[in-house]
C-alpha cells in the first residue's frame, strides 16, 4: 500500500535528489524508498562494514 509522507529537507538536498532521480529516470520518492529499503537490508547483513565504509567516505568529503 502506498502512503504519502511529508519531509522537511534542505533545498540544496532536494535539488540534488531531483537531479539524481532525473539522471536515473526515476522519481525522488522511488530513490528514497530504495535507499531506506537498502538500509533495512544492511541492518540484517554486515552493517558494520557498510557503515564503516560510508563513514570513511564522508570523513574524506569533510576534510576537503
Amino acid at each position: 500500500m502506498r502512503t504519502k509522507l511529508t519531509l522537511r529537507i534542505d533545498k540544496e538536498v532536494i535539488e540534488l535528489a531531483k537531479k539524481i532521480a532525473d539522471e536515473r529516470k526515476t522519481s525522488v520518492s522511488r530513490l528514497f524508498e530504495e535507499h531506506i529499503a537498502l538500509l533495512g537490508k544492511t541492518e540484517n547483513a554486515d552493517r558494520n562494514t557498510i557503515t564503516g565504509e560510508r563513514t570513511q567516505f564522508l570523513k574524506g568529503i569533510l576534510k576537503k
